[in-house]
């Protein structure tokens, strides 16, 4: 059926609707609009698109989340779509070379960041003095191999865990990496990936609440022989 079909039948459902909504829902939808300056048209659009979502939130209201032995069968069943390549996970400090701080000069910052490393200076103060990018004390968080440039990945996948590369070349600029933690390519294990496999048969799950939902609205629309809201499917 249409979407504009299925449009039709919500708002013919909302309009019956006797469950009043508050000020405070409309004026929450309005944003920083000012309730009283709202056009007679664009309230009662609004007030139907609340109704709408209101039908549709209870429509799937009745769902559960899964068990943990739903989650478990579900890895078992599908252990190969949680497969991951090698990743690591760095804190780094750059420099980055540009147009306007040109390769000597980030050079020579980099030197400097080295210096205060080699003198006990703690990572990721030097990260948030040195580097472009300081945030969380200079940690890129996980990634695959593959997903930096390969210069990278060259210099990252060859260290140890808590060993800290010297200052090396990519395309962007200089670097310093420090690893901080390296998982082997494979099978995610079921704790790294229950709460996004439960997640997902959440959704699934209200998504065929919504598509019955829907479909018992179509059925109702035939029975009462409603031809103006039902056109070619």
């Amino acid at each position: 059926m249409p979407n504009t079909d299925l449009e039709a039948l919500l708002r013919e459902e909302a309009a019956h609707d006797p469950e009043p909504l508050t000020a405070e829902q409309i004026a929450q939808a309005l944003g920083s609009r000012s309730l009283t300056g709202c056009r007679p048209s664009a309230r009662e659009e609004i007030e139907m698109t609340l109704k709408i979502e209101r039908i549709l939130a209870r429509a799937s209201a009745h769902v559960r989340p899964p068990n943990r032995k739903e989650i478990d069968t579900f890895y078992k069943l599908n252990r190969s779509r949680f497969w991951l390549p090698e990743t690591a996970r760095v804190s780094q400090i750059v420099k980055n070379v540009t147009e306007t701080f040109p390769r000597e000069e980030a050079l020579s910052a980099m030197r400097r960041a080295q210096e205060e490393l080699v003198a006990g200076a703690a990572f990721e103060q030097v990260a948030e003095r040195f580097s472009d990018c300081p945030a969380n004390a200079g940690d890129s968080g996980w990634f695959a191999r593959g997903d930096m440039v390969e210069e990278f990945d060259e210099q990252v996948f060859s260290l140890a865990e808590g060993q800290t590369s010297e200052i090396f070349e990519t395309r962007f600029g200089f670097h310093i990496a420090r690893l901080t933690g390296r998982r082997a390519d494979g099978i995610q294990p079921l704790s790294f990936v229950r709460e996004s496999i439960s997640a997902h048969l959440y959704e699934q799950r209200k998504r065929r609440a919504l598509d019955e939902y829907l479909q018992s609205l179509v059925s109702k629309s035939k029975s009462n022989g409603n031809e103006s809201l039902l056109r070619s499917e």
